[in-house]
């Protein structure tokens, strides 16, 4: 049925061009800033990781100075595990963090695929509303095509009856050639 105009709504019975349809495949500001929230809490978890293996590494260098007398070491050791504690504390924050926004993210994208399956009932419904609205033309208008037939027939009946030959095949190929081409207009799907 697209192609046909009955009012100035997208489907309609008369012919017309379709407006294009928009739909919204992109991700919402709050989808788009929980993703750009996780993204970076994961580029910061991965600093903080690659910085307690970093203190790890120097943790093992200096262990064994720091264990057999080295001040310097052991000053050096205490440090270490007081930067590495902080670190793990971090990374335990970076974690939260992360999950916080992966479970935000979650109910975003659920509420956003909410609101575009409403609107895609809501457009599904005025579609069927406005299709149904066609049967309504299309009674109308085959009821004045009939009505046509008919005054065509009675017509040549007339004409029968005041002595004009006309053969009932020629009358019924010339109504079957007229329907034809009516039917030929109907796209093909």
């Amino acid at each position: 049925m697209s192609g046909i105009s009955r009012t100035s709504s997208s489907l309609s019975c008369r012919p017309a061009a379709c407006p294009a349809r928009t739909s919204s495949l992109m991700p919402s500001t709050v989808s788009t800033a929980f993703l750009f929230a996780v993204a970076a809490a994961n580029r910061k978890r991965a600093a903080c990781v690659q910085r307690g293996t970093e203190l790890a590494g120097e943790r093992d260098a200096i262990a064994l100075a720091a264990c057999t007398g080295d001040a310097k070491a052991a000053k050096r050791l205490a440090e270490i595990h007081a930067a590495i504690a902080a670190q793990s504390s971090e990374l335990a924050a970076f974690n939260a963090a992360k999950k916080s926004a992966g479970e935000k993210l979650a109910s975003a994208q659920q509420v956003e695929a909410q609101a575009a399956a409403r609107q895609k009932a809501e457009e599904t419904q005025k579609l069927v509303h406005e299709t149904g609205k066609c049967f309504d033309y299309l009674d109308r208008h085959l009821n004045e095509a009939a009505r046509a037939l008919i005054a065509i027939d009675t017509g040549f009946a007339q004409l029968r009856r005041a002595g004009v030959v006309i053969s009932d095949t020629q009358d019924r190929i010339g109504i079957t050639t007229i329907i034809q081409s009516w039917a030929h207009r109907i796209p093909r799907r």
